[in-house]
């Protein structure tokens, strides 16, 4: 009896029985499951069978698709994402955004390097619907010919072909190396109102999907190996090609990688396999990833939850693939490491920290990539420099020299020009760059929270984030549960203050205005109860220093900070309520102010302009502030990755 048949006759006996059995997927596994109870509402489930040609790099497939309607309404139609059609041609969003990339690479868009995800075929509980099938860009829908009822299921039936891009942006191929992310027709987000989530592929954001059940049995040549999501669970070799089956359950997507020359490095931590696959003459740097790999994992069990999958796999992606590095998805993700990367300088570990950290703040919390990227690759990026710092000490980052860097000052000391104009809750197609995506995606809110954790403490906004992980995983939340989140365990306190950053282009700044130095004059006037002018005498010459502090959109006690050449320190604050601060000082003709600083702690992340934020005239430092900034704009130059 076929596989076909078999899972049809199991969907038709699902089908059959009463409501409460519905939502039985039929894809699940008996005998490969490793979460009982489920994880999560596992509403659909896809079944594959795939063979990749690694010479025209076609993938062509057949997928049976099941689909339970938990909606609150009747549905009648079906939306898709066809990803790689991003890819087809000149005139997508995907391919304006990364022309000056594709130049970069060498690598014109033509015939041979174009690809493409085709729908050949497509039946829904054995009808004939290609022709209802409606293709824009990178989405798809399909009208059925009945009305689909609340908590009823349906099985899809589609042969499609798709065709791996040359490698430029995430998937594709380069030489032997095939990067198969976001392949094959993907059902949208059902929403319970009926409506559904299904938004085009362009170069900022990225992905949401239902959490399904996968079964795929991949056919690739046999001197290659795949690495993908799930578990390998049988593997037949004839012919000449392997035909491996994966089985994955509680994830929201499936992606594999396929090449002939990686080495593996394993390690069992708990009962999860590590694993990193890496290109030869990657020893070391598979050693420093997977030491890496453990400390975020053993971090991630500890302060948020545990890891439910079996495996993890970190990919470190040969040279001719870099273009598909530094990518998460589920039970896989890519690395970024050059063979020449010294020891002291950590972006292979932040990106395996990174990466791993998507696990649960993407992953499993599965959030919308497109129209909030802000809440994994904002939340995560803050995670991942507290793990670098705790991890790697104090240098975190870098260490070179006399030169050090942590993990949060790579967002703290760049350039924040594009938050004057754009926001994080922005859709990723609203950016007019990578650098606006990055900064209001990535840093701003990495920023906000380095911020909250310097007002409420590590411990306790650890404690909150991993509240918020138990509570929504698996859930989809939006942007105001993760506010309402934060204000319930905060009273409300830092409100306006998330408020302003998430939602509107803040551009919160506290700055020293200004420094007036002047002698204090002798009083000459007339004075009331004494109906007499008076001229005082000069005694003993005094200078009033008079120094204004300033802040705006920084709704939070601001400290300052004035050194005097004599030796003295004076410190307060701008209150929360306050914008200004007015402070004057008098002292002899022969002291002055040696520093005035506001925020001289750097407590106040979100302080999105520090260049402001100090006035020193002391003599050796603008001399070492000069060879500081020379220093970091070639690491700028020499590294510039996100």
């Amino acid at each position: 009896m076929t596989r076909n048949l078999v899972t049809l006759l199991y969907f038709l006996l699902v089908v059959s029985v009463s409501e409460p059995l519905m939502a039985q997927n039929p894809f699940v596994d008996r005998d490969h499951q490793w979460s009982v109870p489920a994880l999560s509402p596992r509403n659909v489930g896809y079944k594959m069978d795939v063979r990749l040609d690694t010479d025209s790099h076609i993938l062509n497939g057949r997928q049976e698709i099941y689909l339970y309607n938990h909606a609150d309404v009747p549905i009648q139609e079906l939306w898709f994402h066809l990803h790689l059609n991003a890819f087809s041609s000149n005139q997508t969003a995907m391919s304006k955004g990364i022309a000056q990339l594709r130049n970069m690479l060498s690598v014109p868009l033509n015939q041979e390097t174009i690809g493409y995800c085709r729908i050949l075929e497509i039946q829904a509980n054995f009808n004939d619907v290609l022709p209802t099938l409606k293709v824009q860009g990178t989405i798809a829908s399909v009208q059925l010919p009945f009305l689909l009822k609340p908590r009823e299921s349906i099985l899809l039936e589609i042969r499609f072909q798709t065709r791996l891009p040359r490698l430029v942006m995430r998937s594709g191929h380069a030489d032997r190396f095939h990067m198969i992310a976001q392949w094959y027709p993907k059902l949208g987000l059902l929403k319970e109102d009926g409506t559904w989530v299904c938004p085009p592929y362009g170069p900022n954001g990225e992905f949401i999907a239902p959490f399904a059940v996968f079964d795929v049995t991949f056919d690739i040549p046999e001197d290659f190996q795949l690495i993908s999501t799930g578990k390998s669970i049988e593997t037949i070799t004839e012919n000449g090609r392997h035909q491996i089956r994966c089985y994955a359950e509680d994830v929201h997507d499936f992606t594999a990688t396929v090449w002939d020359r990686f080495l593996t490095l394993e390690k069992t931590v708990d009962e999860t396999t590590l694993q990193v696959h890496y290109p030869p003459g990657h020893e070391r740097l598979a050693e420093r990833q997977m030491q890496a790999l453990e400390a975020a994992f053993i971090w991630f069990r500890d302060h948020i939850g545990p890891y439910p999958y079996p495996e993890f796999n970190l990919v470190d992606v040969p040279f001719c693939g870099l273009a598909a590095s530094g990518m998460e998805y589920p039970m896989l993700v890519t690395g970024f490491a050059l063979k020449l990367m010294p020891e002291w300088f950590r972006l292979p570990e932040e990106t395996a920290i990174h990466e791993f950290g998507h696990s649960y703040f993407q992953g499993m919390v599965a959030t919308d990539e497109f129209h909030e990227a802000w809440m994994d690759e904002g939340v995560n990026s803050y995670l991942t420099s507290l793990i670098m710092d705790q991890t790697y000490g104090e240098c975190s980052f870098y260490t070179f020299f006399n030169f050090c860097a942590g993990a949060f000052d790579r967002f703290i000391d760049k350039d924040h020009h594009w938050l004057r104009f754009v926001k994080p809750a922005m859709a990723s197609d609203r950016y007019p760059n990578r650098d606006a995506y990055a900064e209001a995606a990535y840093s701003k809110i990495t920023l906000l929270l380095k911020t909250l954790e310097n007002q409420i403490g590590t411990d306790t906004l650890t404690m909150i984030l991993q509240d918020y992980w138990n509570r929504f995983r698996f859930g989809h939340p939006d942007g105001e549960a993760f506010v309402q989140h934060l204000n319930a365990f905060t009273d409300n306190r830092f409100d306006q203050l998330i408020r302003d950053c998430i939602y509107e282009n803040s551009f919160p700044d506290a700055t020293i205005q200004s420094i007036d130095s002047s002698p204090v004059v002798p009083f000459k006037g007339y004075v009331p109860d004494k109906d007499s002018y008076l001229e005082e005498q000069q005694v003993d010459m005094r200078i009033r220093h008079r120094i204004i502090f300033a802040k705006r959109q920084m709704p939070l006690d601001v400290p300052w900070r004035i050194e005097l050449t004599n030796g003295e320190v004076h410190n307060g604050l701008i209150n929360a309520r306050d914008d200004v601060r007015i402070v004057e000082l008098e002292t002899d003709p022969e002291t002055d102010i040696a520093l005035a600083h506001i925020d001289p702690d750097r407590q106040i992340a979100l302080d999105l302009d520090r260049a402001n934020n100090k006035i020193d005239r002391r003599p050796d430092e603008q001399r070492r502030l000069g060879t500081t900034v020379l220093f970091l704009i070639l690491l700028e130059v020499v590294f510039h990755v996100y």
